[in-house]
């Protein structure tokens, strides 16, 4: 999940560089990476907490038999 994890932060950023244009260069920057850094860490956490259900969904439900 790491391409997702890139693509939202990589979002966050330019959105947040967009919402803040009026601001100082370095303020807007400097208020992007942080949102990319958040919004990253979030994507992460989200995607191996769906990998854990699912792991557990397939656990549930016991060995697949495929003849």
């Amino acid at each position: 999940m790491p391409v997702a994890s890139f693509l939202v932060s990589l979002g966050a950023f330019v959105l947040t560089r967009m919402l803040t244009r009026g601001l100082p260069w370095w303020l807007s920057v400097g208020l992007a990476v942080v949102a990319m850094l958040v919004a990253g860490r979030l994507a992460a956490v989200a995607a191996a907490d769906v990998l854990v259900r699912l792991r557990r969904r397939a656990q549930a439900r016991g060995p697949v038999n495929r003849w």
